[in-house]
C-alpha cells in the first residue's frame, strides 16, 4: 500500500510538471537554432537543452510507469538498424564520465538491424545507462556491450552493461527490480547504500512487455552486470 501511495503521488507530481518541462523544450530548441552562441556559450546551451529533455523524459517515464502497471503500453515495432539510436543515447553520459574520470566505453557491431520498438528500448538502454553511472565511483568502468545473437533460426539482441563499484549481495539481487527497494542501510551515518525509485522496476516491465529477459550478476567490491535478451526477428 505505501509503494501505491508513492506512485500514485509520484504520478500526479509528474502530471504538473509535464506541462511546463513540455513549454520549456520548444524556446529553448528554438534559442539554439537563432542565437548566434560561441564556443563556451554553446557548450552550456547544449547542456542546458540536453537536461531540460532529460526531465521531461523521466517525468514522461514515471507516466508511462503507471501504464505499465496497468498493462497499458502497447508495442510499436519497426524495421531499423540500431546501432545509431544506441550511440545517441550513449553520448549522452559522456559528460558525465569525464567529470567522474570514468572509463566509459561502448562496444557496438556495425549493423544491428532488427525489429524494434524504438521508444521502449531507448528507455530499456537509457535507464540501465542511468543505473551504472549513479553506483560507479570516480575513476571506475562501465562498460556497454551490444550484439545480436542467432540460433535456430531466432535473432535476439544481447545487451550487456557492466560497472565497477560496491556491487550487490547475492541474496539480494532478485529483490533490486522492486520499485522502492532499499538494499542496505548503514546505520551509523544513516544512509543508503543501495536504493531504487522505479527505474529498474519499469525497465524490467518494458523487458518483459518486449518478450524477453533481464538478469544481473554482481560480486560485492568489485563489478554488477545487468544483462537483457530480446527477440528482435520479425516474428
Amino acid at each position: 500500500r505505501a509503494h501505491e501511495n508513492r506512485l500514485d503521488f509520484f504520478t500526479n507530481v509528474a502530471h504538473e510538471l509535464q506541462t511546463p518541462l513540455t513549454l520549456m523544450v520548444a524556446p529553448v530548441q528554438k534559442l539554439g537554432e537563432t542565437m548566434p552562441f560561441d564556443r563556451k556559450a554553446r557548450k552550456y546551451f547544449d547542456m542546458v537543452k540536453k537536461n531540460t529533455s532529460r526531465l521531461l523524459f523521466l517525468t514522461q517515464q514515471i507516466l508511462e510507469f503507471r501504464k505499465a502497471e496497468d498493462g497499458h503500453l502497447k508495442i510499436d515495432s519497426e524495421h531499423f538498424d540500431l546501432v545509431n539510436l544506441v550511440e545517441q543515447i550513449a553520448e549522452l553520459f559522456d559528460e558525465m564520465a569525464l567529470k567522474k574520470n570514468i572509463d566509459y566505453v561502448v562496444d557496438l557491431p556495425k549493423s544491428l538491424m532488427g525489429w524494434y520498438d524504438k521508444d521502449l528500448i531507448e528507455k530499456i538502454i537509457f535507464n540501465l545507462l542511468s543505473n551504472a553511472f549513479k553506483y560507479t565511483p570516480e575513476e571506475g568502468f562501465i562498460e556497454l556491450d551490444i550484439k545480436i545473437h542467432e540460433l535456430d533460426g531466432e535473432r535476439n539482441l544481447v545487451l550487456n552493461i557492466a560497472n565497477s563499484g560496491e556491487g550487490i549481495p547475492k541474496e539480494k539481487l532478485d529483490d533490486i527490480f522492486e520499485k522502492f527497494y532499499l538494499l542496505d542501510q548503514d546505520k551509523e551515518v544513516g544512509t543508503n547504500m543501495f536504493r531504487t525509485g522505479i527505474g529498474l522496476a519499469y525497465t524490467k516491465k518494458l523487458v518483459q512487455l518486449l518478450k524477453g529477459n533481464i538478469s544481473v550478476a554482481s560480486e560485492p567490491n568489485k563489478s554488477t552486470t545487468f544483462r537483457v535478451e530480446l527477440p528482435c526477428g520479425k516474428a
